[in-house]
């Protein structure tokens, strides 16, 4: 059964007239044209780094939201005690009651939410082991066609092809772009 790449506007019916392509030997030169650039030992290292930056962002966020449930929390706690000494003051209504059961439930909400995300551990990521991954996936692509589909779709963001270009992304290059304001 052969299999077709095809452009996304002709896909949407927006006009385009390309031609659909050969998955297989699509792929097959996507593989031949990325073997010596995308598996080179300096994109090796840049997608390390992209990767361990990504990780440590993601904890970063996970550390920021953590204080802000807890900013929340203490918020929380003191509009609870106000209502409290309202309460204690003489001034007892239904109202009140009321808003001290809705911050109650809140109060739980949040102490859950942050047990929860105190509860996943970030995993260190070894940069060694990952740079190892990576040369592993290279020589991969070299010895195991079968798996070369596999191993693209981890590092192969997009590719744009027109009558007379083949344009191949990266993630390392997607990032970059994000980062830097320019490609490479």
């Amino acid at each position: 059964m052969n299999r077709y790449y095809t452009c996304t506007g002709k896909m949407n019916r927006k006009g385009c007239t390309s031609k659909s392509v050969n998955a297989d030997e699509l792929e097959e030169l996507v593989v031949f044209l990325i073997k010596d650039e995308f598996f080179n030992s300096n994109l090796i290292d840049r997608t390390a780094d992209i990767i361990i930056n990504k990780v440590n962002s993601r904890a970063k966020s996970k550390g920021q939201r953590i204080g802000e449930l807890k900013k929340e929390l203490a918020d929380n706690n003191v509009k609870m005690s106000n209502l409290i000494k309202v309460l204690m003051d003489g001034m007892d209504s239904n109202t009140v009651r009321e808003k001290i059961a809705e911050l109650e439930r809140e109060k739980g909400l949040l102490e859950q939410s942050i047990a929860a995300l105190e509860a996943v551990k970030e995993e260190e990521i070894d940069r060694e082991k990952l740079v190892t991954k990576i040369k592993r996936d290279s020589f991969r692509i070299y010895n195991e066609p079968d798996k070369i589909r596999d191993i693209l779709r981890k590092y192969i963001s997009k590719i744009i092809i027109s009558d007379d270009t083949i344009e191949i992304t990266s993630f390392a290059d997607v990032v970059n772009k994000g980062n830097s304001g320019e490609g490479t």
